[in-house]
C-alpha cells in the first residue's frame, strides 16, 4: 500500500523501501512454504508438487508484467497497487484454507512453554537460535553441507550477473528493447524447463539431476558470455530456463525429503537468508570490480561458479545414489 502515495521521481525511495520489505517478509514465508509441502504430500510425490509450483510461478512472471503494464496504462499506480494488495489477501486466504497434520512432537527451544508476555528480544533471539540450528544442521549431514556450498556458489554468481547483464546488453549492441526480449525469453524459458522437468521426474533421480542441472547451466553460460552476439544471448538464456528448473526442483526435493519436519523451517531459513547475502556480496564484487576487471571476465566467474558447484554436487551425491535402495530419494 506504500507504492499509492509514489507520484513522482524524488519518491522513487518508497519503491525501494517497498522491495526491501517485501524481500525481509520472503525470508519468513518463503521457508514457511517449502517447509509446509512435504507435511501434505509423500515423498514420492515431492519433486511434481515442486515441479507445479515452478511451473505456476514462472507463469505468473511471464503474465503477471504484461498484465500490470496494461492495467497501469489504462488505471494508473493506484489500482494497481490495490489489486496487487488483494492478490495477496486472496493468496493468504488459500493458504489458511490448508488443513495439513500437526506433527506429535515438535522440538521446543527452553524455557518456551512458560507463560508470560513475548517481548521482542526474546522472540529475535530465538530467531537467532533456530538460524544457527539450521546452519549446524547442515554442517554435520554431507548431503546437506554439498547442497549448501553447490547453492551458496550459485547465489554468489547470479548476484554477478544481476549487476553485469545491463553493462554485457551494452557491449552486445542492445538496448532497453533487447532487455525486454531478454527477460521474457527467461521467463518462457523458465515456464518450458518446469514442463520438461515435470516428464523427468521419473527418469532422473533429484540426486542426479541437480549436479546436471547445474552443469548445463555453467555451459550454457559459458557459451553465451564469449561468444559475443544478441542472438546467441537470447538463444542461450531461453535455454538456459531447463537446467535452471531442474536445479531448482531437485534441491527443493532433497531438502525436504533428507531433513525432519520439526528442522525443516530452520534449515530453509538458513539456507534462503545465507544465499541471500552471498548474492548480494556478489552484487557488491560485480559493482566494485567491473570497471576495472572488465565485464566478460567476471561474467566468466558466474559460468565458473556454475560449474564447480556441479562438479562438487555431482561427485558427492553421484555416488551417494548408487547406494541407496531401489525406489530411494
Amino acid at each position: 500500500l506504500l507504492l499509492i502515495v509514489v507520484r513522482s521521481r524524488e519518491m522513487l525511495w518508497i519503491v525501494y523501501l517497498v522491495a526491501f520489505l517485501e524481500s525481509a517478509v520472503g525470508q519468513f514465508s518463503d521457508p514457511a512454504e517449502h517447509a509446509l509441502l512435504p507435511r501434505l504430500v509423500d515423498n514420492a510425490s515431492l519433486m511434481p508438487a515442486n515441479t507445479l509450483n515452478a511451473l505456476n510461478t514462472n507463469l505468473a512472471l511471464l503474465i503477471g508484467p504484461v498484465l500490470g503494464g496494461a492495467l497501469m496504462e489504462r488505471l494508473g499506480l493506484p489500482p494497481v497497487v490495490i489489486i496487487d494488495c488483494l492478490s495477496y489477501l486472496f493468496a493468504a486466504l488459500l493458504v489458511a484454507l490448508i488443513s495439513q497434520p500437526s506433527p506429535q512432537t515438535e522440538d521446543q527451544p527452553a524455557g518456551s512453554e512458560q507463560a508470560g508476555p513475548i517481548v521482542a528480544p526474546a522472540v529475535w533471539n530465538h530467531m537467532w537460535l533456530e538460524w544457527r540450528d539450521g546452519l549446524l544442521l547442515l554442517r554435520h549431514d554431507p548431503l546437506l553441507a554439498t547442497l549448501f556450498v553447490a547453492t551458496a556458489m550459485v547465489a554468489l554468481g547470479e548476484g554477478i550477473f544481476s549487476v553485469l547483464l545491463i553493462p554485457y546488453l551494452h557491449m552486445l549492441g542492445g538496448g532497453a528493447q533487447a532487455f525486454g526480449w531478454l527477460a521474457t525469453l527467461r521467463g518462457v524459458g523458465g515456464l518450458m524447463g518446469a514442463l520438461v522437468v515435470s516428464q523427468l521426474h521419473g527418469v532422473l533421480k533429484p540426486h542426479r539431476l541437480f549436479p546436471l542441472s547445474l552443469v548445463g547451466a555453467g555451459i550454457l553460460a559459458t557459451v553465451m558470455f564469449n561468444v559475443p552476439k544478441l542472438l546467441v544471448a537470447m538463444g542461450m538464456l531461453f535455454l538456459w530456463g531447463v537446467p535452471a528448473m531442474g536445479a531448482q526442483v531437485s534441491v527443493q526435493t532433497l531438502f525436504q525429503s533428507n531433513v525432519e519436519n520439526q528442522y525443516q523451517g530452520r534449515v530453509f531459513g538458513a539456507y534462503g537468508t545465507t544465499a541471500a547475502l552471498l548474492m548480494l556480496l556478489g552484487q557488491g564484487l560485480a559493482s566494485g570490480l567491473g570497471d576495472n576487471n572488465g565485464t566478460i571476465p567476471l561474467l566468466n566467474v558466474d559460468a565458473f561458479l556454475y560449474l564447480s558447484a556441479g562438479g562438487l554436487a555431482l561427485a558427492s551425491l553421484w555416488n551417494r545414489l548408487a547406494k541407496l535402495p531401489l525406489g530411494a530419494t
